[in-house]
């Protein structure tokens, strides 16, 4: 549905006319997005049509004479806009029921496509709402409307509705992306007291973000933008403590005096139990929901969980130990360092 500021002057209904042409010129990949237009100046074009007295007459079989009377009475000139006539008509036809059903028509008309400013298109999308053609197909559609009406415009819909929040979904992803980075690293530096490890530890989960939402892409899976809010949120603060767990465990075994290989395989063995049990419990939960829920939302959210936890699960067994190694000399400091 697009609203457009207007009247019922004829300068209104000619805009109105433009637009509508524009729009059945808009073409998306040499398709037309969009199909059947209801609108005043379409649906309910007869009650633009302008008629002449003697037209007048020759329909309702008056007297010639009498209709141009009439027209002078209510000072209509050599013509006028049919609506118009039959607001005239209904005050000295009150009974004829001919009369009075063309006037419930015409108000039917108007209540549903002229408001006290704005004037309503119904549009008929020839995409679905999740087609790629859609967006360019609305962008072109609000440029029309745009270019004819000015900046006063709103479009509604289930296509509109999928436009914003792709729309918002990027800068909402970029801010969420961005306040959960800095809030943990920086929750993670005031513990270990030191910023090259927590920037280890964030890559680590974040690449571990990166791969699980990747391989949806990779399926072809479409990805709710909400279930990835709450899944880019939830997996960095729930499996950010399994990174945590292990390098801290390999900080103490270095500064302890042990070597960074057996500081490793030592951190790695003890953190290996809680890691794994905190993670397998995390990713069956989410598979179970995933698996069993019935509604869509809620079940790819415990699938992205479920998967995202395995991969951060793996990531801190596989990558992170051997990050921990290539920055051993940032991570461990101090004169403790055995080489």
């Amino acid at each position: 549905m697009l609203l457009v500021p207007g009247g019922d002057t004829d300068e209104d209904f000619a805009a109105q006319r433009v637009l509508v042409e524009a729009i059945r010129a808009i073409r998306v990949e040499g398709e037309e997005p969009f199909g059947e237009i209801a609108s005043m100046v379409t649906t309910g074009a007869d009650a633009l049509v302008y008629y002449a007295a003697d037209e007048v007459a020759q329909m309702t079989g008056m007297q010639p004479l009498a209709v141009r009377a009439f027209f002078l009475l209510n000072g209509f000139g050599e013509s006028v806009r049919a609506d118009r006539l039959l607001e005239a008509a209904g005050v000295i036809a009150a009974g004829n029921e001919r009369v009075r059903e063309l006037r419930e028509a015409l108000e039917t008309a108007r209540g549903a496509f002229m408001g006290p400013r704005y004037a309503r298109f119904l549009i008929e999308m020839n995409f679905a709402a999740g087609d790629d053609r859609a967006r360019p197909a609305i962008d072109a559609l609000l440029s029309a409307a745009r270019e004819h009406c000015g900046e006063d415009v709103y479009l509604t819909g289930v296509a509109m509705s999928s436009y914003d929040i792709g729309a918002a979904f990027e800068g909402d992803l970029a801010k969420v992306n961005l306040i959960t980075f800095f809030a943990i690293l920086l929750i993670v530096a005031a513990s270990f007291r030191s910023l090259p490890l927590p920037l280890l530890i964030v890559f680590v989960i974040e690449g571990a973000i990166w791969i699980t939402m990747g391989i949806s892409r990779l399926q072809g899976a479409p990805i709710f933008f909400m279930s990835y809010l709450i899944c880019v949120s939830i997996q960095m603060g729930a499996t950010i403590d399994y990174g945590i767990l292990l390098s801290d465990q390999y900080r103490s075994l270095r500064r302890a005096g042990e070597s960074s290989r057996k500081a490793l395989a030592e951190a790695v063995r003890r953190a290996m139990p809680t890691i794994l049990t905190s993670g397998v419990i995390l990713t069956t939960a989410g598979a179970i929901i995933g698996v069993r829920c019935s509604v869509y939302y809620i079940s790819a959210i415990g699938l992205l969980l479920s998967r995202g936890a395995a991969v951060s699960v793996a990531l801190v067994l596989t990558l992170l130990p051997a990050l921990l190694a290539l920055g051993d000399r940032f991570i461990a400091g101090g004169d403790s360092i055995v080489q």
